[in-house]
C-alpha cells in the first residue's frame, strides 16, 4: 500500500512537473508574442503616421505656394509692385508647387479616394498656371474681370481640394490605426488566455503557485498599461474639416457631403448668394474688416435659421441654403434670407451695406442631376445676374 501511495506521489509529482513546464513554455510564448506584437504595432503605426505627416507637409506646402500665386497676382492686378518681378515669383512658386506634387506622388499607401482628391486638384492647379502663362506676355490684360470670373475660382477650388486631401488623409491614418487596434486588442486576448492557462497549471503543478501567480498578475498589469498607452498614442487632433473657422457655418465640403447622403430627402430646394463686390470692403476698410464683416452676416443669418433649412458659408463670400417641404415656402425664407444679406452692418463705428446676388431653385424627386450640376448652374445663374447690375434673387 505504502509503495502504491509512493507511486501515486511521484506519478503526481512527474505530472506536476510536467504540467509546470507547459506552463513555463506557455508563459514564454505569451511573453515572446506580446514583446513581438508591440514592436510590430509601434513599428506599423510610426509608418503609418510617417506617411500621412509626409503627405499632409507637401499638400501645406502646394496650397501655401498657391495663395503666394494668388497674392502675387492681386498686386499685378493693383499694381502694387514691378509687374515682372511679380511675374517671376510666380514662376517660382508654381516650380516650387511642381516640386511639392512630386514629393507628395513619392508617399507610399494612399487611398484611392485621397488620390482621386488630390488629382481634383491637381487639375485646377495645372488650369490656373495655364491661366496665368496665356496673360504672361501680356501682364496689363490682367484685370479684376478675368481674375473674378477665370482665374480665382481655380484658385479657390484648387485649395478646396487640397485642403479635401488633406482631410482624407487624416481620415485614411485614423482608419488604418484603428484597424490596427482591432488586430492588437484580439491578440491581447489570446495572450490573456494563455497566460491564465499558465496560471491554472502553475496552481496545480506545485508548492510555488502564489510566487507564479504575483508574477502573472504583474505581468496582466503590464499588458494593461501599455494598452493604456497605445490607446492614448492613437487619439486623432481635434478638428472639424467640415465647418468654416471663421464663420462657424458649415463649409463647402459639409454641404456636398450632406447632399451627396441625401440628408434634405428627395424632393428639395437650393439658394445661394454672393455678396456683390465684396473685395471693395476689403480693400477699402482692410481684410479684418471683411472677416468682421462676414462674422456678423454670419451670425444674422444662424439667428434666422430655421429646422427646415440649413446654411453653409460655400465659399469665402457665398452663402447656401437648403430648404426642406413646399417650395413657396422655401422661395419666401429666400427672400427674408436675401434681405437680411442686404441690411446695413456696423463695424467699428462704420456702417457697411453690401447687396447680394443669389439663385433659387428646386431639386424634385425626378431629377437626378449630380451635385457638382446643381452648384455650377447655380454660380452661373449668379454670374450672369451680377452682369445684369446684381442685387437680386433670381428663380430658375
Amino acid at each position: 500500500m505504502a509503495k502504491n501511495n509512493e507511486n501515486t506521489n511521484e506519478n503526481v509529482k512527474k505530472n506536476n512537473h510536467k504540467m509546470f513546464v507547459m506552463a513555463g513554455i506557455l508563459l514564454a510564448v505569451a511573453m515572446l508574442s506580446s514583446l513581438v506584437l508591440i514592436i510590430a504595432y509601434h513599428s506599423r503605426s510610426e509608418k503609418v503616421y510617417s506617411n500621412a505627416d509626409s503627405a499632409s507637409q507637401h499638400l501645406h506646402s502646394i496650397n501655401e505656394e498657391l495663395l503666394a500665386v494668388n497674392r502675387s497676382v492681386l498686386m499685378i492686378i493693383s499694381e502694387s509692385g514691378s509687374k515682372e518681378d511679380l511675374a517671376q515669383s510666380i514662376d517660382n512658386s508654381f516650380d516650387n508647387i511642381s516640386y511639392f506634387m512630386d514629393q507628395y506622388s513619392s508617399v507610399e499607401e494612399r487611398s484611392d479616394r485621397e488620390l482621386y482628391r488630390y488629382q481634383q486638384a491637381n487639375a485646377f492647379i495645372k488650369a490656373y498656371e495655364k491661366k496665368f502663362n496665356n496673360v504672361r506676355n501680356d501682364l496689363d490684360s490682367l484685370d479684376t474681370a478675368l481674375y473674378i470670373q477665370e482665374i480665382h475660382p481655380l484658385q479657390t477650388t484648387a485649395s478646396e481640394m487640397l485642403n479635401a486631401t488633406i482631410d482624407i488623409n487624416v481620415e485614411n491614418r485614423e482608419s488604418q490605426l484603428a484597424q490596427l487596434q482591432i488586430l492588437f486588442n484580439v491578440i491581447l486576448l489570446i495572450i490573456f488566455a494563455m497566460l491564465v492557462a499558465g496560471e491554472i497549471g502553475i496552481f496545480i503543478a506545485s508548492r510555488y503557485t502564489d510566487k507564479q501567480n504575483e508574477m502573472l498578475r504583474r505581468k496582466e498589469e503590464e499588458f494593461q498599461k501599455v494598452q493604456s498607452m497605445l490607446s492614448v498614442s492613437k487619439r486623432k487632433e481635434s478638428g472639424n474639416s467640415k465647418v468654416n473657422n471663421l464663420t462657424g457655418l458649415k463649409n463647402r465640403y459639409a454641404l456636398i457631403d450632406e447632399l451627396e447622403k441625401g440628408s434634405f430627402g428627395k424632393d428639395f430646394s437650393v439658394a445661394v448668394f454672393n455678396v456683390d463686390n465684396f473685395r471693395y470692403v476689403n480693400e477699402t476698410f482692410g481684410y479684418e474688416y471683411g472677416d468682421e464683416y462676414l462674422m456678423l452676416l454670419s451670425e444674422a443669418l444662424k439667428e434666422r435659421s430655421e429646422s427646415y433649412f440649413e446654411v453653409y458659408n460655400y465659399t469665402s463670400n457665398s452663402f447656401c441654403f437648403v430648404f426642406k417641404g413646399a417650395v413657396e415656402r422655401a422661395f419666401a425664407s429666400a427672400q427674408e434670407l436675401h434681405n437680411i444679406m442686404e441690411k446695413n452692418y456696423m463695424l467699428a463705428n462704420i456702417s457697411i451695406k453690401q447687396t447680394a446676388t443669389g439663385c433659387f431653385f428646386n431639386v424634385p424627386s425626378a431629377e437626378s442631376t449630380s451635385v457638382d450640376s446643381l452648384l455650377k448652374n447655380a454660380e452661373t445663374q449668379i454670374r450672369q445676374a451680377k452682369q445684369q447690375g446684381g442685387s437680386k434673387l433670381v428663380r430658375i
